[in-house]
């Protein structure tokens, strides 16, 4: 229910659904990676191995990346015009501000918007 009221759509029809189990995925493959480039720190002969076990958890942190919920991330802007900072502030989407006299700059933090 938390999707529904986070849209902008109406959900009219529900054709099937999944049932979610949290769990950690890819941990096997995780494992072997992280034993692969272990052997090759301690033995020169296996570096290629290594450095290509290096490369294959790097392609599927890519993939992790995008499947991140990018909604809970702020929205971080930087401003020394008062008028600018004031408006940022009276937005309903404000969370914080942080002043750094030195430069005369201001920090303001949003929530993202949610429907653009």
């Amino acid at each position: 229910m938390v999707y529904l009221r986070r849209t902008c759509h109406e959900v009219t029809r529900v054709y099937q659904t999944i049932k979610y189990e949290p769990k950690k995925i890819f941990s096997i493959f995780v494992e072997q990676a992280t034993y692969a480039r272990r052997q090759g720190d301690g033995d020169p002969s296996l570096s290629l191995h290594a450095n290509m076990a290096k490369m294959s958890v790097n392609s599927v942190a890519v993939y992790g990346k995008t499947i991140i919920n990018k909604e809970r991330h702020p929205e971080i802007k930087y401003a020394s015009d008062p008028q600018f900072i004031s408006s940022l502030i009276a937005s309903d989407r404000f969370v914080s501000l942080e002043e750094y006299e030195e430069a005369n700059l201001c920090e303001v933090i949003h929530q993202k918007r949610i429907c653009p």
